[in-house]
């Protein structure tokens, strides 16, 4: 009995501080990258949320199914805002030509 005793009272301090398994209990997070390309004019945006060449993604469209235009950064960052993204990191790509300027964001936004 005294054996029993002895193994409750090391083994029970074990069960109630067992960690839960975290994972199930966070929020589940999408994630997309957005390219900006700047112009003489402004800025357009592609957003992709898989892994694909962004040749290939077509830019933001507005309602007269053009490239949808930004005057700043700031309005790009509030066109994603508005959908309940958030940004988590940006780095920049270097170009050639030097005439345009392309900028790659990524953000998240819970499920």
């Amino acid at each position: 009995m005294k054996k029993l005793f002895l193994l409750l009272l090391f083994v029970a301090p074990a069960y109630c501080f067992a960690q839960t398994d975290s994972l199930k209990y966070k929020p589940k997070e999408e994630f997309c990258e957005a390219e900006t390309e700047g112009f003489s004019y402004g800025y357009r945006l592609k957003i992709s949320k898989t892994d694909q060449n962004f040749d290939k993604v077509p830019y933001i469209k507005n309602t007269n199914n053009k490239p949808r235009e930004f005057n700043s950064m700031i309005g790009i960052m509030n066109y994603m805002a508005q959908d309940g993204w958030v940004l988590v990191t940006s780095y920049p790509e270097a170009l050639n030509n030097g005439l345009t300027q392309r900028l790659h964001l990524i953000y998240k936004r819970p499920l």
